[in-house]
């Protein structure tokens, strides 16, 4: 066959020439370079054979006596070394993929770890407020799930409405200027009741720098206020001790001359005018409220330990209650265990302790009511007196208070009462306790131990 006949069959150059077809093959196989070329192969089997694909295209093209014409076309091969290349950069890029894939799932997953493990509380929100994510922290403090905040729940309603306007403006001013912020304010909590916070925010950003988002980073703060109002009872303690001492005393003289004028005068008048006699009982009854006012200041100021003897508990309190003037219109229910034993105990601190209780419980009553006293013995270790009237009762919100100092509702009194009363009970081993209704009225109780007990 001439070349140009070849030529008919072969577009490209031929670039190699074999003697053998057999000794092509076996190159072939034995390296992939060689086949990434066209060839021309001589001394073939005498019959036409298609051969084998071994790795590539190998297209017989005819024969010619001993000659064996196969051919590669160029362009065949490029497309063919060009799927090797695309298939190696694909191998890579996928293998890329995975493994950016797997670090960008463990970051996730080490973030998520951080997030959900957090003590603080975390949380994401659009710009416009609605909630992405929070982690087990955020529920915790709030009490609602996150399921509930996904499906719409926002901060803003669990923020009391006094914290909106003030809070809204921070919020503007991060987003604008990108700057986090903190700040204080509360929580209500889906039990109603309201939690101190300390809230960071900050915006969460795009790559190309646009804000997407808002986290916030909250802690809860309620220990360190009850810390810091303990510390400001502290101080404002100390002040009303050294001022106590000093004033009382100061005070007592002059009440003394006060309360001896007035007896003279009612021993002097023979037959005063109505008037006369009024205004004078009017003057003893405030010598003896700011008496008992003094003894108040001095007693926080400088309390004493008791003095302990036994004494029946009974006595002390028909003793505090012909102390007390009851009106005309409180019924007196007296309930007294008389089996009750002896207990170790100061008669005059205890005598002041439910002298307080009861006074306080008749002005609970202006319009009337009754009051109940009770006596028993619950168990053992303990000796109880319970009093109770049907008054205004208390307000929720005051019940924590009640023992603070100067702490009152009262138009009249400094609120000391009540915590000296309670020192004064804890300074026998004992407890105190407060159950009220508003409306209804409340119920004090006190409960002491039958012989010596120190607090720890």
């Amino acid at each position: 066959m001439k070349l140009e006949e070849i030529k008919k069959y072969v577009t490209s150059k031929i670039i190699v020439i074999s003697i053998s077809g057999f000794v092509l093959a076996t190159l072939l196989i034995a390296a992939d370079e060689i086949f990434d070329i066209p060839a021309l192969v001589f001394n073939a089997p005498p019959t036409p054979v298609n051969w084998v694909e071994i790795g590539i295209e190998i297209f017989f093209i005819l024969m010619v006596g001993a000659f064996i014409i196969f051919y590669i076309s160029k362009l065949e091969l490029e497309h063919k070394r060009a799927e090797k290349e695309l298939r190696k950069h694909r191998n890579r890029l996928q293998k890329l993929v995975k493994e950016h894939t797997k670090e960008l799932r463990e970051a996730q997953d080490r973030f998520s770890g951080i997030f959900n493990a957090s003590k603080d509380a975390i949380g994401f929100a659009s710009l416009e407020g609605a909630m992405l994510d929070v982690n087990d922290a955020f529920c915790q403090l709030t009490g609602y799930s996150r399921e509930e905040f996904l499906a719409g729940k926002t901060c803003q309603e669990i923020t009391p409405e006094e914290y909106h306007k003030w809070e809204a403006k921070i919020v503007k001013r991060v987003i604008r200027t990108g700057k986090p912020a903190e700040y204080e304010k509360e929580y209500i909590r889906k039990d109603g009741s309201r939690v101190p916070i300390l809230s960071t925010v900050f915006v969460v950003k795009r790559g190309g720098g646009r804000p997407i988002g808002l986290a916030t980073i909250i802690k809860d703060i309620t220990e360190r206020k009850e810390i810091e109002e303990r510390l400001r009872r502290s101080e404002k303690l100390a002040v009303l001790g050294q001022l106590a001492g000093g004033v009382g005393h100061e005070l007592r003289n002059p009440l003394g001359t006060i309360k001896n004028a007035a007896y003279f005068l009612n021993m002097t008048l023979e037959k005063p005018e109505p008037e006369v006699k009024e205004t004078l009982e009017l003057l003893n009854k405030e010598v003896a409220t700011s008496e008992r006012i003094i003894s108040s200041l001095l007693d926080f100021a400088r309390p004493k330990p008791p003095t302990r003897r036994k004494v029946d508990i009974n006595d002390i309190i028909q003793w505090a209650l012909s102390r007390n003037t009851v009106p005309e219109n409180v019924k007196v229910v007296r309930q007294l265990d008389e089996t009750l034993p002896a207990i170790l105990a100061d008669p005059d601190q205890l005598s002041q302790v439910f002298g307080n209780i009861i006074l306080n419980a008749i002005q609970a009553m202006p319009e009337g009511g009754q009051l109940a006293v009770k006596s028993e013995a619950p168990s053992p270790e303990w000796v109880a007196i319970s009093v109770t009237d049907t008054g205004v009762g208390i307000p929720g919100k005051n019940l924590g208070k009640l023992f603070e100092p100067l702490f009152t509702t009262k138009a009249k009194g400094i609120g000391l009462g009540l915590a000296v009363t309670k020192t004064l009970v804890e300074g026998h081993g004992g407890t105190i306790e407060i159950q009220s209704e508003l409306g209804k009225g409340s119920t004090v109780t006190v409960k002491l131990p039958p012989s010596a007990k120190e607090k720890k």
